[in-house]
């Protein structure tokens, strides 16, 4: 089967995506009490939160469509499954990044 070492490794990526943003709202949550006293940031954190929570969404609906097209990936390239795994790959990997950013923007804020 053509690609199929390729279609591993994004649902690798997929997979560690999907565990960084669990494990990133995780901790967010756990020192919440002590972040709702950051005078600045707020709404970064927030952004983060969500940003992450967007990404694990989309990490899910990536996956599931690569593990259920992972013989005829091909095929649906051009049909609405295609389009879909793009969008999702996209959004995983951009509110992921943004998720990052605003995570470390909101230390930086607080920390200066």
């Amino acid at each position: 089967m053509p690609g199929y070492e390729k279609r591993k490794v994004a649902i690798d990526l997929f997979k560690h995506l999907g565990a960084l943003s669990v494990a990133a709202i995780a901790v967010l949550v756990s020192f919440l009490p002590s972040l709702q006293k950051l005078e600045h940031g707020k709404d970064l954190l927030e952004s983060a939160v969500v940003s992450f929570g967007i990404c694990l969404i989309s990490s899910i609906i990536a996956c599931l469509l690569l593990l259920a097209n992972i013989e005829n990936l091909p095929d649906v390239r051009h049909k609405t499954p295609g389009y879909v795994l793009r969008l999702s790959t996209f959004s995983a990997i951009l509110f992921f990044s943004w998720g990052v950013i605003n995570l470390c923007r909101t230390l930086l804020v607080n920390i200066t």
